[in-house]
């Protein structure tokens, strides 16, 4: 097989030869054979930190091939990017790696080992394939790791936008060749027409641009593990400067925990970990679910030492699993410069204070039905009003001063942007702007005292002269897109990251986590919001919500028990949802119940639903419309098996978990599809689960969503979908191997509002 590439190798210099006109002119064999030479030794080489990658010889046999080639072949890429990870691996020996990242950069030196490692890293990305290659990714992660933190004539932002190019190349490629449209999103990423450093500078404004269109209390996180074993994090969110939405970008690095390196090829760093170790979980997991079917777990459930056995297992997976997410967060993510990157504290504080709020003991979640679970909330909700009454008794001013004092000049500003629009705060001091702020928000919580005073909840039931009966209930959330909901992360992880469940750790569990495979998806969903719709936010109408249950009629369990269930919380908004249970739904109920504006598609079944409508049926929604807008629009929910697993093609079947060498081509799947045809919003499954504990999961994943309160339907929580996600997690008894899989891809759609005569 090798020798038929490298033969490949030799007709590819013939068919350039005679591109050229010179197919009559006989090319040197000497020329033939010293290409084929160049590629017998790139493959033979090895990476750097082998047997042969700290060789001088072999240092010199890169270079004379980095230099013979001219450029024009893979080949050539590849010998200036291993020479730029031996410069790597120089800069992290002689510490200037880690100044890079942690002190400034005061290394100016010509020959210091940074300096050359951009300079073959530069050298081979101008020639380097589309970034959705393996090779290309790991040049310009390598590229932005040289590159620091504050690269650039503005400062961070070449690097910022080397690690946003290098994640969801071909998510982005499949989108823009069935949009087909010259100019968008997903076009100026991976432009053509641009060469290198123009591509960083149209992205970089790309950034800078988004601004005007992502809301104020989101962040967007990206993270890319780099091939050296560092992983980069860099953060997008807005602040308002003087008026106007500024992006606040940044970036920090993580290194490796682990000490061990790669001299014998095995993963090292955040792979040898945290991903090897989830695998090795996962793969557990999978091998005590396979082949349990109704007929297996009912005999099972009549032997009591075989059922025993069986769930002492999970519960040790389950453990396990809770094990490493506290290990990954402590060793890894815990880290202020991390953690400010993934939940900025001017974004989150009030979320990290409210962090009890979902905390509920398995044992009274394990008994979770379509009958109690109304009651349940309802009483925890009255519980919470009673600890939000007592809140707001006094207003500390010497305290919130002593908290104010400690941020910083731009974030107190921000924070006045929500109470002042016009006041020019430009020239004001710092102990001025902690005055003005104080004195405003001491003003908010007299009116809030007086507005918890009046009996708010017989107004909002029972329909008090205080609201008109012609006016719909004001919401928690305000309808004209200056607050659109919870802070939100976006996450946009790498190949190798997104199978982790960072949503389970916990300095992340009651937060709203989405997760994308590229920024222009966040951004393409935003602006197609907006032209059909008064805001950008996506939202869903719990009058058009449709089901499917049990298509292979195999899970007579599940259909009995969600079937009602379903039927219950529609009835109690007076509503009747449109379901198919037990068969395959026909063509036109999937066609209609994805393209409904505003819809929400439920699939409680095996696996992501393909049986009921194929991955190239749904493709097809990419550019089905005639207005240029991608034709899915409703928010998807799908409850089966590794719903939202994301895999490679090539992947071996004998050991699936060894991603880190063998992945070729990025991973994909269901979920992924729904996104690309533009489903604001897809909830899927990492991984297997039991049908029972996700049953209980999705039953109150669908009643916290769906929860209305008075005549008028206003969601009784303003939580979106994505945070209701974090939330229903408490239903499961088996909280990590099974609570932690569902995630959600997309953007935090919220429910909207309605009036039963409109």
């Amino acid at each position: 097989a090798k020798c038929h590439l490298y033969m490949d190798r030799v007709r590819e210099e013939l068919n350039y030869f005679a591109s050229q006109g010179n197919s009559g002119v006989a090319v040197p064999f000497a020329y033939l054979a010293k290409r084929v030479d160049a590629e017998l030794k790139i493959r033979l080489y090895g990476e750097p930190g082998s047997e042969h990658g700290t060789d001088e010889s072999a240092t010199a046999t890169l270079k004379e091939i980095a230099d013979s080639g001219a450029g024009r072949h893979n080949v050539d890429v590849e010998a200036h990017y291993k020479l730029g990870l031996i410069e790597i691996s120089r800069a992290r020996d002689n510490g200037e790696l880690h100044m890079l990242w942690n002190e400034d950069d005061i290394i100016t030196q010509e020959e210091d080992a940074l300096v050359k490692a951009r300079t073959y890293f530069r050298a081979a990305i101008q020639h380097a394939p589309p970034a959705s290659f393996n090779l290309t990714k790991n040049i310009l992660r390598c590229l932005a790791l040289v590159s620091g933190p504050k690269a650039g004539s503005e400062p961070g932002l070449a690097t910022s936008a080397l690690i946003h190019i290098s994640v969801g190349g071909s998510s982005r490629s499949i989108v823009r060749d069935a949009l087909g449209r010259e100019q968008d999103e997903f076009r100026v990423f991976d432009d053509e027409l641009l060469d290198h450093n123009a591509k960083v500078d149209a992205v970089g404004q790309l950034l800078k641009s988004s601004a005007h269109l992502i809301p104020r209390n989101w962040n967007i996180s990206t993270m890319a593990s780099c091939p050296t074993g560092e992983v980069l994090v860099t953060s997008l969110h807005i602040s308002v400067s003087y008026g106007e939405k500024v992006a606040e970008i940044s970036t920090t690095c993580i290194f490796p925990a682990s000490t061990a390196n790669h001299s014998n090829g095995s993963p090292y760093g955040i792979h040898a970990d945290i991903l090897t170790p989830l695998d090795r979980i996962i793969e557990r997991s999978q091998r005590q679910l396979h082949g349990m079917t109704e007929e297996v777990q009912n005999k099972q459930y009549d032997e009591e030492l075989s059922r025993r056995t069986w769930w002492n297992e999970r519960h040790s997976i389950d453990e396990e699993l809770q094990s490493l997410l506290e290990f990954a967060e402590k060793t890894y993510f815990s880290k202020s410069d991390v953690k400010q990157r993934l939940i900025p504290n001017e974004l989150f504080a009030s979320e990290e204070r409210d962090g009890s709020s979902f905390d509920d003991d398995s044992s009274e979640c394990s008994d979770f039905g379509p009958g109690n679970l109304s009651s349940k909330f309802e009483a925890a909700e009255c519980e919470h009003s009673k600890s939000v009454s007592s809140l707001v008794d006094d207003f500390d001013r010497e305290t919130e001063r002593s908290n104010l004092t400690m941020l910083t000049v731009a974030v107190i500003k921000s924070k006045l942007s929500s109470y002042l629009t016009e006041k020019n705060l430009r020239k004001m001091r710092k102990s001025e702007l902690i005055d003005l702020l104080l004195s405003e928000m001491e003003n908010s919580h007299s009116r809030k005292k007086i507005e918890r005073a009046a009996p708010i909840s017989a107004t909002c039931r029972h329909g008090a002269s205080a609201v008109s009966a012609k006016s719909p209930p004001k919401c928690s959330y305000e309808m004209d897109g200056r607050n659109l909901g919870e802070p939100c992360t976006v996450l946009v992880l790498d190949e190798h990251l997104l199978r982790f469940p960072f949503e389970s750790m916990d300095m992340l569990t009651n937060i709203t986590i989405t997760r994308v495979p590229s920024l222009p998806f966040v951004l393409a969903t935003l602006s197609e919001t907006k032209s059909l719709h008064s805001i950008a936010t996506p939202m869903v109408d719990p009058r058009k919500v449709k089901y499917v249950l049990d298509p292979e009629s195999n899970l007579s369990e599940s259909a009995s028990t969600l079937g009602p269930a379903l039927k219950s919380i529609a009835s109690k908004g007076g509503l009747e949802w449109e379901g198919v249970v037990g068969q395959i739904p026909s063509s036109e109920f999937m066609s209609h119940a994805l393209s409904e504006e505003k819809g929400l598609y439920l699939y409680c079944g095996h696996g992501g639903g393909e049986q009921a409508f194929s991955r190239s049926q749904i493709e097809e929604f990419i550019g089905g419309r005639d207005d240029g807008i991608r034709g899915c629009r409703a928010s998807i929910v799908l409850m089966g098996c590794s719903s939202g697993k994301l895999k490679s093609v090539n992947t071996p079947k004998e050991n699936p978990y060894d991603h880190i060498h063998t992945m070729h081509y990025e991973p994909e799947g269901i979920a992924l599809t729904y996104l690309y045809a533009g489903a604001p919003c897809v909830v899927g499954n990492l991984w297997d689960v039991t049908d029972r504990d996700i049953d209980r999961y999705c039953l109150t994943l669908m009643e916290d969503f769906l929860q209305y309160q008075g005549d008028d339907f206003c969601p009784k929580v303003s939580s979106s979908l994505a945070k209701c996600v974090a939330s229903a997690r408490r239903a499961c008894k088996l909280r990590f191997i099974v609570g932690s899989a569902p995630v959600c891809y997309g953007l935090p759609v919220v429910c909207s509002p309605f009036s039963l005569d409109s």
